[in-house]
């Protein structure tokens, strides 16, 4: 069975298609009860799955009728609610809940409210039918226009509202006027061995990705794409969100971590949520690696790339040391640097902490 990637710290969930696994920390031994259901909510999740006084539990649940949540009990003690981080879709690799981080506070991101993805315009039809399961109210599209020109998200009927927040990221522009994927290989090769990057930065560094994401906190587009998103994240009837980019990796990455931080989420594990999408994009970057090659044998042209397409904590962590470096912590960036109110703060932490 194929791991979902960081379920919670003591909580492991597999699936192989409808073949489910589930395992636990119980070092005593003492009797467990797993209970499931489609509402994200603990009242709610109350069909049982199995009983065990082991550290795992198996069970069969048909993949596309999710989304489900999950409940784990010792006898009538609930130790942990859960979902399924990555959503099973076809057209979409990187779309996953951000529920059930744990803040500093003790509470927990609740499930089913807040998603991070890539873009929605290759999505089939069983994707839309999950999706719609969802019950998406809003998306959040951090993509330029011309990249929603190109490559428009699939629409959904539950979708009330379409903000665009664009921080013009210069890692993006590269590929996001190209109409395939040939055409975005061949003329991000060719504007590379141009000189595009100077030279000192043409190499596997990752100099220039560590500028952009500080850029992303400094920057006035980044300021205005991002206090624009809080400023949604702010009322309750866009929720469920979906927040998204091209891949799902370096915008949405940074939309992603700026609203954990600022829900109360330490830094490890919203270094941990940032490199999921490294694990989701493995096989995927190694075809990209594959079809850049065709078009150069030059050393540093091919390591730059792959620092492009890689998913390092060293670059979230640049993101988070602009805002300490710039503003002390994050509550200060938020209102002096985004233009939030301390009482839209509030609301976003009441619209997605239980």
């Amino acid at each position: 069975m194929k791991k979902q990637p960081y379920t919670l710290k003591t909580i492991n969930f597999y699936r192989d298609g409808n073949q489910c696994k589930v395992t636990f920390e119980n070092p005593k031994g003492n009797p467990m009860k797993l209970f499931y259901g489609t509402q994200p909510n603990e009242e709610t999740i109350t069909a049982i799955l199995g009983s065990t006084e082991e550290d795992s539990l198996e069970f069969t649940l048909s993949e596309k009728d999710g989304p489900y949540y999950y409940k784990l009990q010792e006898e009538e003690t609930t130790l942990a609610l859960f979902g399924e981080r990555l959503l099973p879709l076809n057209g979409a690799i990187n779309v996953r809940d951000m529920g059930g981080y744990t803040t500093d506070d003790g509470c927990q991101v609740q499930w089913g409210k807040l998603y991070r993805g890539d873009q929605l315009s290759s999505l089939d039809d069983s994707d839309v039918v999950y999706l719609e399961k969802v019950k998406l109210q809003s998306i959040i599209d951090f993509r330029s226009e011309k990249e929603q020109i190109l490559n428009p998200n699939y629409p959904l009927s539950t979708v009330k509202e379409t903000i665009q927040c664009d921080p013009q990221s210069t890692v993006a522009e590269a590929a996001g006027e190209a109409v395939s994927f040939e055409e975005e290989n061949k003329k991000i090769v060719k504007n590379l061995e141009a000189g595009i990057v100077a030279k000192e930065n043409l190499n596997g560094s990752g100099t220039a990705f560590l500028k952009n994401y500080r850029e992303f906190v400094t920057s006035e587009p980044g300021k205005q794409a991002f206090g624009r998103m809080l400023k949604f994240l702010a009322r309750p009837e866009h929720l469920p969100t979906l927040m998204h980019c091209r891949g799902g990796k370096d915008r949405t990455g940074f939309g992603a971590a700026l609203t954990l931080l600022l829900l109360g989420v330490n830094e490890e594990e919203i270094i941990e949520d940032y490199l999921i999408t490294q694990k989701v994009r493995e096989e995927r970057n190694r075809y990209k690696m594959g079809l850049y090659a065709e078009h150069t044998d030059n050393k540093a042209v091919l390591d730059y790339l792959q620092a492009m397409i890689d998913t390092r904590a060293d670059y979230i962590q640049a993101s988070l040391q602009a805002i300490q470096d710039e503003y002390g912590d994050v509550e200060t960036y938020v209102i002096q640097g985004l233009g939030l109110t301390k009482e839209e703060i509030q609301q976003i932490r009441e619209n997605f902490l239980v």
